[in-house]
């Protein structure tokens, strides 16, 4: 472990870019701990796979994304989360991030029983702190044109459009990450009896010029029983499994490279008769390591926890 705040430098030209490195470093760690949980961009996904539980002649839930019942939806996001991170030297430092989302989605069919997904930001904010590099503050005016997807039937998300990101929504907000936030997949043949389980496979990889992030989440999902969500019967369903992320690229100019990985459970609520999320809660704990290879320390420790709250406007 290294002192980011307190470098033993000394004096002279030499020392003056060792002080500009660890300028640089303390600015890549601050964006690089957000970024890579967050990102979830478009990428393969794996199958999901039933685990039984349907009677015969029992009902089936529609726990299926073709032919929803509505034709426009709003919902709100809430991300929260903070990064600690163990610095020889200055002790444990913490990066908070804070988000806030409107969103207004326009549901129609598509090619098949797929669903097109036009999803516009009414409004955002989002905040990133802390005593590493300062903070950022972003609001919806860096947030240029539609997220454009489209859901299978399981909710797979099939990319077709990304909105246009200021530099600084970029350290924040994935818009990709909320669809899959927000839509989980199903199997191909739902349960329908409480207890009923299904297992979920998913890997993301996305690149540019300059970096490439690797996701991998797996998860068992569990149906409970009925509940009631303004006057509405809904499904509760369960999940729980483990997510890992790994990164490698380069950010503020140097190289670095990233590794989380650790439990994450949720919970969603789903209304079978519009086939549409009311609610859903994912909860991460990732631990990992930072590596900045450019500065020859030894890799900085990393913890994530973090909260993700979606809820649909007016339930």
């Amino acid at each position: 472990m290294f002192d980011l705040d307190r470098p033993k430098t000394g004096t002279g030209p030499a020392s003056e870019g060792v002080r500009r490195g660890w300028s640089r470093a303390r600015k890549s760690l601050s964006a690089l701990t957000v970024a890579v949980p967050v990102l979830a961009a478009c990428g393969s996904a794996g199958g999901a796979s039933g685990g039984g539980g349907t009677a015969a002649g029992a009902p089936r839930p529609a726990l299926s994304y073709s032919d929803p019942g509505v034709e426009r939806v709003e919902y709100r996001f809430g991300d929260t989360a903070e990064v600690t991170m163990e610095v020889g030297g200055t002790g444990v430092q913490r990066v908070p991030v804070e988000s806030e989302a409107h969103l207004a989605l326009s549901l129609t069919p598509s090619s098949g029983r797929d669903v097109r997904v036009t999803a516009r930001f009414v409004a955002f904010s989002g905040r990133m702190g802390g005593a590493m590099g300062g903070s950022a503050e972003v609001s919806e005016e860096e947030i240029s044109g539609p997220l454009i997807f489209s859901l299978t039937p399981r909710g797979d998300v099939i990319l077709q459009s990304l909105p246009d990101l200021g530099p600084r929504a970029e350290q924040i907000l994935n818009p990709v990450s909320l669809a899959r936030e927000l839509f989980p997949r199903f199997p191909s043949h739902p349960p329908s009896l409480p207890g009923s389980t299904w297992s979920d496979t998913l890997t993301y990889e996305a690149g540019g010029d300059d970096a490439t992030l690797r996701a991998e989440r797996h998860l068992t999902y569990t149906l409970r029983e009925e509940t009631a969500v303004g006057g509405r019967r809904v499904l509760r369903i369960t999940s729980r499994g483990r997510a890992r992320y790994t990164f490698q690229g380069i950010r503020m100019g140097m190289e670095a490279r990233q590794t989380l990985e650790g439990p994450v459970e949720g919970e969603i609520l789903w209304d079978p008769s519009r086939r549409i999320p009311v609610s859903v809660r994912t909860e991460k704990r990732l631990t990992g390591t930072m590596e900045l290879p450019a500065l020859g320390t030894p890799p900085v420790p990393l913890e994530l926890r973090g909260t993700t709250r979606a809820r649909l406007v007016g339930s």
